[in-house]
C-alpha cells in the first residue's frame, strides 16, 4: 500500500519497481470503488511485479463477513481474510527452516523504538532519550 502510493508520486521509484525482483507471494484485494487508488491502476501496477495476484472485490463478492464494502480497505475482517487467504491458496511453508530475524533499532530525537525477536514474535520496547 505505502509503495503504491509512493510509486504514483515518485517517477525514480516507479522506475525501480518495475525492476523489482518479488520473490515473495503478494495477494491483493482491492475494492472497485477504492477512492485512494483506483482498481484499475493497483491491477495494472501488480503487473509489474513477479508472484502478484490481483483480486477485485467488487459489491457481488461483499458477504457481510470478510468484506463488508468496496471502498478503501474493503471494510475487512482482516483475521478472516488471513484464514481465506491462507486455505484458498494453499501455500507451503519449509518448515525445516530457521528463520533469524536481527533486532532493528531505531532513534529519533526523543525516543528509542526497538523490535527484537527473542521468542520468535517481534516484541517492540519504546524508551525515551534523555537529552
Amino acid at each position: 500500500m505505502i509503495l503504491e502510493v509512493l510509486v504514483s508520486f515518485c517517477p525514480k521509484l516507479r522506475d525501480q519497481s518495475e525492476n523489482f525482483e518479488n520473490r515473495c507471494t503478494i495477494v491483493c484485494y482491492h475494492g472497485t470503488d477504492d477512492n485512494l487508488i483506483s482498481n484499475i491502476d493497483k491491477e495494472k501496477f501488480g503487473k509489474n511485479i513477479n508472484c502478484f495476484i490481483y483480486r477485485e472485490v467488487s459489491f457481488d463478492k461483499v458477504d457481510g463477513e470478510i468484506f463488508k464494502n468496496t471502498k478503501h480497505g474493503l471494510g475487512s475482517d482482516y483475521l478472516k481474510l488471513f484464514d481465506y487467504t491462507m486455505e484458498k491458496y494453499k501455500f507451503n511453508f519449509d518448515n525445516g527452516k530457521t528463520l533469524e530475524l536481527d533486532t532493528v533499532e531505531y532513534n529519533t530525537n526523543i525516543r528509542r523504538y526497538c523490535i527484537d525477536y527473542i521468542n520468535k514474535v517481534p516484541r517492540l520496547k519504546i524508551a525515551n532519550i534523555s537529552v
